[in-house]
């Protein structure tokens, strides 16, 4: 038995939530994201950088970024994502 069976026990690994981190960088350099498009879910699906639509996504800003791209529905971003996004022209949509 790895695991107690107790009543207080609770399975620390079903309490977190996975996070899919994508660099402003990789956006950048993708070929198929254009310069001003709109960045879902759905987009990361297609380009392979997520799996599912249903996981949880945070973008963090390593790199610069020169694209005017428009986040919608992205759970999480770091405070340099928003500050690289705003400088180059961009909005974040919650």
């Amino acid at each position: 038995m790895r695991l107690p069976k107790r009543k207080w026990f609770k399975r620390y690994f079903k309490l977190w939530n996975d996070i899919q981190p994508i660099n402003l960088g990789r956006l950048e350099k993708d070929d198929t994201i254009k310069a001003t498009s709109k960045i879902t879910k759905e987009v990361l699906v297609a380009g392979n950088y997520i799996n599912k639509v249903s996981d949880m996504v945070k973008i963090l800003g390593t790199w610069d970024l020169t694209k005017k791209l428009t986040f919608e529905w992205i759970e999480q971003f770091s405070a340099s994502a928003r500050e690289k996004i705003t400088n180059a022209w961009g909005s974040i949509t919650e």
